[in-house]
Protein backbone atom coordinates (compact mmCIF):
# COMPACT_ATOMS: atom_id res chain seq x y z
CA UNK A 1 0.00 0.00 0.00
CA UNK A 2 1.19 3.59 -0.83
CA UNK A 3 2.65 5.39 1.91
CA UNK A 4 1.82 9.31 1.52
CA UNK A 5 1.69 12.20 4.38
CA UNK A 6 -0.64 15.10 3.91
CA UNK A 7 -0.44 18.01 5.58
CA UNK A 8 -2.27 16.88 8.88
CA UNK A 9 0.51 14.32 8.75
CA UNK A 10 2.96 16.49 8.82
CA UNK A 11 2.20 18.82 11.50
CA UNK A 12 1.56 15.79 14.08
CA UNK A 13 4.76 14.15 12.99
CA UNK A 14 5.88 17.95 13.72
CA UNK A 15 4.59 17.96 17.09
CA UNK A 16 6.39 14.73 18.00
CA UNK A 17 9.99 16.25 17.20
CA UNK A 18 12.19 17.62 19.81
CA UNK A 19 13.71 21.60 19.48
CA UNK A 20 16.19 20.32 17.45
CA UNK A 21 13.95 19.00 14.56
CA UNK A 22 10.71 20.86 14.96
CA UNK A 23 10.35 21.87 11.33
CA UNK A 24 8.84 25.70 12.74
CA UNK A 25 11.89 26.33 13.91
CA UNK A 26 14.31 25.02 11.41
CA UNK A 27 11.87 25.83 8.40
CA UNK A 28 11.43 22.37 6.53
CA UNK A 29 10.30 18.42 6.39
CA UNK A 30 11.36 16.07 3.81
CA UNK A 31 8.77 13.24 2.83
CA UNK A 32 8.78 10.55 0.80
CA UNK A 33 6.43 7.68 -0.30
CA UNK A 34 6.13 4.54 -3.02
CA UNK A 35 3.66 3.54 -5.35
CA UNK A 36 3.24 0.29 -7.64
CA UNK A 37 1.81 0.30 -10.54
CA UNK A 38 0.48 -3.27 -11.75
CA UNK A 39 -0.82 -4.30 -14.92
CA UNK A 40 -1.33 -8.02 -13.40
CA UNK A 41 -4.37 -9.37 -15.30
CA UNK A 42 -4.43 -6.72 -17.61
CA UNK A 43 -4.44 -2.49 -17.69
CA UNK A 44 -6.72 -0.53 -19.61
CA UNK A 45 -5.65 2.74 -20.94
CA UNK A 46 -6.36 5.85 -19.64
CA UNK A 47 -4.85 7.90 -16.69
CA UNK A 48 -4.39 5.70 -13.34
CA UNK A 49 -3.86 7.46 -9.74
CA UNK A 50 -1.04 5.26 -8.38
CA UNK A 51 -2.47 6.20 -4.94
CA UNK A 52 0.75 8.51 -3.76
CA UNK A 53 -0.47 11.92 -3.13
CA UNK A 54 2.42 14.57 -2.20
CA UNK A 55 1.11 17.61 -0.12
CA UNK A 56 0.73 21.31 -1.73
CA UNK A 57 4.06 23.47 -1.18
CA UNK A 58 6.22 20.40 -1.52
CA UNK A 59 9.06 20.38 -4.20
CA UNK A 60 10.11 16.94 -5.52
CA UNK A 61 13.89 16.38 -4.73
CA UNK A 62 14.06 12.62 -6.37
CA UNK A 63 12.11 10.31 -8.10
CA UNK A 64 13.12 6.59 -9.10
CA UNK A 65 11.43 3.81 -10.45
CA UNK A 66 12.44 0.34 -10.97
CA UNK A 67 10.71 -2.38 -13.45
CA UNK A 68 10.00 -5.32 -11.73
CA UNK A 69 8.37 -7.30 -14.73
CA UNK A 70 8.43 -5.94 -17.98
CA UNK A 71 5.36 -4.51 -19.12
CA UNK A 72 3.11 -6.11 -22.57
CA UNK A 73 0.25 -4.89 -24.46
CA UNK A 74 -1.00 -7.10 -27.58
CA UNK A 75 1.43 -5.67 -30.29
CA UNK A 76 3.83 -3.96 -27.62
CA UNK A 77 2.81 -0.45 -29.05
CA UNK A 78 0.92 0.55 -25.67
CA UNK A 79 3.18 3.25 -23.98
CA UNK A 80 3.38 4.47 -20.78
CA UNK A 81 4.09 7.83 -18.97
CA UNK A 82 4.53 9.23 -15.22
CA UNK A 83 3.67 12.38 -14.24
CA UNK A 84 2.85 14.77 -11.04
CA UNK A 85 1.69 18.20 -11.79
CA UNK A 86 1.42 18.19 -15.86
CA UNK A 87 1.50 15.69 -18.17
CA UNK A 88 4.54 13.88 -19.04
CA UNK A 89 6.82 15.89 -16.20
CA UNK A 90 8.43 12.94 -14.85
CA UNK A 91 8.53 10.01 -17.75
CA UNK A 92 7.57 11.13 -21.26
CA UNK A 93 5.19 8.86 -22.65
CA UNK A 94 7.54 6.12 -24.39
CA UNK A 95 6.38 2.70 -26.04
CA UNK A 96 6.98 -0.35 -24.35
CA UNK A 97 8.75 -1.58 -27.71
CA UNK A 98 10.99 1.51 -27.99
CA UNK A 99 14.50 0.56 -27.93
CA UNK A 100 16.67 1.31 -24.64
CA UNK A 101 13.00 0.82 -23.34
CA UNK A 102 12.12 2.23 -19.81
CA UNK A 103 9.51 -0.18 -19.00
CA UNK A 104 11.64 -3.52 -19.51
CA UNK A 105 12.24 -5.06 -15.98
CA UNK A 106 15.95 -3.93 -14.84
CA UNK A 107 18.54 -4.63 -11.54
CA UNK A 108 18.81 -1.22 -10.54
CA UNK A 109 16.43 1.49 -10.27
CA UNK A 110 15.98 4.41 -12.93
CA UNK A 111 16.33 7.85 -11.57
CA UNK A 112 13.67 10.57 -13.86
CA UNK A 113 14.40 13.57 -14.39
CA UNK A 114 13.61 15.17 -11.66
CA UNK A 115 17.02 16.97 -10.72
CA UNK A 116 17.97 19.92 -7.91
CA UNK A 117 18.00 22.19 -10.29
CA UNK A 118 16.09 25.51 -10.48
CA UNK A 119 14.91 25.10 -14.21
CA UNK A 120 13.79 21.25 -13.20
CA UNK A 121 12.71 21.37 -9.34
CA UNK A 122 8.76 20.41 -9.55
CA UNK A 123 6.64 22.36 -6.70
CA UNK A 124 3.44 21.20 -6.41
CA UNK A 125 1.21 24.61 -5.67
CA UNK A 126 -2.07 22.12 -4.35
CA UNK A 127 -2.03 18.51 -3.71
CA UNK A 128 -1.09 16.02 -6.12
CA UNK A 129 -1.34 12.31 -6.86
CA UNK A 130 1.34 10.35 -8.63
CA UNK A 131 -0.57 8.91 -12.21
CA UNK A 132 0.54 6.49 -15.01
CA UNK A 133 -1.21 7.09 -18.15
CA UNK A 134 -1.15 4.08 -20.63
CA UNK A 135 -2.48 4.66 -24.17
CA UNK A 136 -2.34 3.42 -27.19
CA UNK A 137 -3.42 -0.31 -26.35
CA UNK A 138 -4.30 -2.01 -23.07
CA UNK A 139 -1.20 -3.78 -21.04
CA UNK A 140 -1.52 -7.31 -20.68
CA UNK A 141 1.48 -7.85 -17.97
CA UNK A 142 3.52 -5.54 -16.14
CA UNK A 143 5.05 -3.72 -12.91
CA UNK A 144 6.94 -1.51 -11.36
CA UNK A 145 7.57 0.72 -7.88
CA UNK A 146 7.66 4.34 -7.92
CA UNK A 147 9.60 6.30 -4.97
CA UNK A 148 9.60 9.96 -4.55
CA UNK A 149 11.23 12.10 -1.91
CA UNK A 150 10.61 15.55 -1.61
CA UNK A 151 11.19 18.83 1.10
CA UNK A 152 8.04 20.37 2.54
CA UNK A 153 8.42 23.79 3.88
CA UNK A 154 6.13 23.08 6.91
CA UNK A 155 4.35 25.61 8.94
CA UNK A 156 6.27 28.78 7.46
CA UNK A 157 4.72 31.62 5.92
CA UNK A 158 5.44 32.74 2.28
CA UNK A 159 5.41 36.51 3.89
Amino acid sequence: MPISLDTTDLNNLNDANGEVKNTRTHGYKMGGGRAVLSATGGLATGAVGLGLFIPRGAVLTRVLYKVLTTFTSATDAATIALSIATANDLVSAAAISAGGNPWDATSVPVATLVTPTLSSNIALTEKRELTATVAVEDLTAGKLVVWAEWVYHGDIAAT
